[in-house]
């Protein structure tokens, strides 16, 4: 009895025992963690904000007068003259639209024009940019650019059933095909990149071959990179640099071909004064969509660029 006795004091004991060290556990667990965050300080805040780069659109492009609706007599040089209702006076109009503002073109005719940014127009900018020149109304690669009978442009491959606008070359069969009479130099800045009027080989080229290189350099128009903060200067230069000068002539007489003899060369002359008169007869139609006019559609762009 005596031993059971002391059994369960020992048994009591490691009881007590535990709890205790439980319970200092347990104290000793609130007190760490109320040291451990006891100090806290603030370091400071990150934060960013920004706006939208400004972009503005305040540019002016020349006037593009590369027609007019009078044009000078030979002794002048055949360009534009001042369109005179009483032409019958001063006789200096020797080519003349029927009404003002009217703007014509016909053998003996000539011109030219800029296309060109006004550099003074440029505003600043927070982003770096440049203007592109794009070709407004191109049908097909394979339409005649700018050549159109009413609003439809000549195609390269297939003539047409009957003698309208521009079409006046019987093809012996069925077909009328264009006769391409405008010839043309276009220079960039100060470099000319096509000169199909008195260029070497260029100035011999058809009709043909001359309005499809005028449609390929106007469709590299543009201009170099404006960055933010490029002095006016800068700009200018730019401008300049990028600026398209087209000239065009109807001639009175179109070129020799240096492969053909006098006499072949005459008949060749008779032949085309002969499609230059049928163009002029169908420009008189009182049918709008079988007159023949020549049109260069051109957009300027300002673009942000990476």
């Amino acid at each position: 009895m005596e031993e059971k006795t002391k059994i369960e004091r020992k048994n009591n004991k490691s009881v007590k025992t535990a709890v205790l060290l439980f319970g200092a556990v347990l104290i000793t667990m609130s007190l760490l963690g109320g040291t451990l965050a006891k100090y806290t300080s603030e370091i400071g805040t990150a934060s960013d904000s920004a706006r939208v780069a400004k972009w503005y659109v305040s540019e002016k492009v020349s006037d593009f007068d590369l027609f007019a609706d009078s044009y000078l007599d030979e002794g002048a040089g055949n360009t534009k003259g001042a369109w005179d209702a009483d032409n019958k006076t001063n006789k200096k109009n020797t080519v003349q639209g029927d009404t003002e503002g009217t703007k014509v073109i016909a053998p003996g005719t000539k011109g030219s024009a800029t296309i060109q940014i006004d550099a003074n127009s440029v505003k600043e900018s927070e982003v770096a940019f440049k203007y592109v020149f794009e070709l407004e109304g191109q049908d097909s690669w394979y339409s005649l650019p700018f050549y159109r009978n009413g609003s439809i442009h000549i195609d390269m491959n297939t003539g047409v059933t009957q003698n309208m606008g521009w079409n006046v070359l019987y093809d012996g069969t069925s077909k009328y095909n264009g006769w391409l009479p405008l010839r043309f130099k276009i220079t960039k800045g100060s470099s000319v990149v096509y000169d199909g009027l008195s260029g070497g080989a260029q100035q011999y080229e058809d009709g043909q071959k001359q309005v499809v290189a005028l449609r390929n350099e106007l469709g590299k128009l543009g201009t170099d990179v404006i960055y933010p903060k490029s002095t006016s200067a800068e700009i200018q230069n730019i401008v300049d640099d990028s600026e398209i000068t087209i000239e065009w002539e109807w001639p009175f007489k179109q070129v020799d071909d240096p492969g053909l003899s006098a006499d072949d060369n005459k008949l060749k002359h008779d032949r085309e004064d002969g499609y230059d008169t049928l163009v002029g007869q169908n420009a008189a139609s009182t049918d709008p969509t079988k007159v023949p006019n020549f049109k260069i559609p051109i957009s300027v762009k300002k673009v942000q660029v990476d």
